[in-house]
């Protein structure tokens, strides 16, 4: 039961993040990233826009890692095991990425507020398919 809260509070805590990075206001989440200036005027080939259209792309897979986190969650057992791994090695690899350019790029709190939302992900996912038999040993 634990699980499945966490699961699905950490699933909703990313799809609710990346719902942030696509319908926010532009400035609004780039300065949460940490831009300082006005956004330009939009034109094709222009650096800032290709990274507000990354961000937009990296919201919707941290919508969908959200969905797939959550709806896992449920599963049980043999089910829970074969989709951790995965999902597991993902949310890690996301994790220190996310880490990473918190440190070095973002330095703001809203990029170490998400780090902490993959990280809650990440540790979620880790618990999955520990059952009682796997934690203290068949009876």
């Amino acid at each position: 039961m634990i699980r499945w809260i966490v699961g699905v509070g950490a699933g909703a805590l990313l799809t609710v993040a990346g719902l942030i990075i696509i319908l926010g206001n532009v400035e609004w989440v780039m300065r949460l990233a940490g831009s300082a200036t006005a956004l330009p005027n939009p034109e094709s080939g222009n650096a800032v826009w290709i990274g507000v259209a990354f961000a937009r792309v990296f919201g919707a897979a941290l919508i969908v890692i959200g969905l797939l986190t959550s709806a896992a969650s449920r599963l049980e057992d043999r089910a829970a095991r074969q989709i951790r791994v995965p999902l597991a090695v993902g949310l890690t690899l996301l994790m220190v990425l996310t880490g990473i350019q918190a440190l070095a790029i973002w330095s703001t709190p809203a990029a170490w507020v998400l780090w902490a939302i993959v990280a809650v992900a990440c540790g979620s996912v880790f618990t999955w398919g520990l059952t009682k038999t796997a934690l203290h040993g068949a009876k």
